[in-house]
Parts: C-alpha cells; structure tokens; sequence
C-alpha cells in the first residue's frame, strides 16, 4: 500500500468516548478490515463516527492515552491488545 498511515477514531452513534475504537491504517476500509480481524463488526458505516488524525490525548488523557497501544503502527491501538502484525 502506499498511502501513509493515518490514525482513526471509530465511535458508534450514540457511544460515549470510552467506547470508541483507535486503529491505525492505511485508509478507512484498512482501518475496517483491521477492527474485524479483532472480532469487531460495523456492518453500516454511516452508524459510526469516524475521525481521521487522532491522538489519544486529542480523545481522554486520562483514560484512553494511558490505556492504548503505539498508534504510530498500523493496527488497533484502543482498545489494546498486543502488538503486531
């Protein structure tokens, strides 16, 4: 692939922010394919929230930046599991 990878916060409509989903990738349906190998299903996009260039500390300093994973790395990064490929 030869886009750069972005990170995404996914948050399903009506969620609070805890509840959302931090991925990086290399485009939205990356991002998508990615959450579904974890076992996370979005079978309509337009039920989700999805914002593009995200921090951790942009989303909850004090919850979710010390609770994710390297987001400089193509995968999901909240909610952590391990690192790799």
């Amino acid at each position: 692939m030869s886009e750069p990878l972005t990170s995404f916060w996914i948050l399903p409509h009506g969620s609070i922010q805890t509840q959302g989903f931090g991925v990086t990738a290399f485009s939205v349906d990356d991002a998508f394919r990615l959450l579904r190998e974890r076992g996370y299903d979005f079978p309509d996009r337009n039920s989700v929230k999805i914002e593009p260039g995200v921090r951790p500390t942009d989303l909850d300093p004090k919850h979710i930046a010390p609770n994710c994973g390297p987001t400089v790395l193509r995968g999901v990064w909240y909610p952590f599991s391990k690192v790799g490929a």
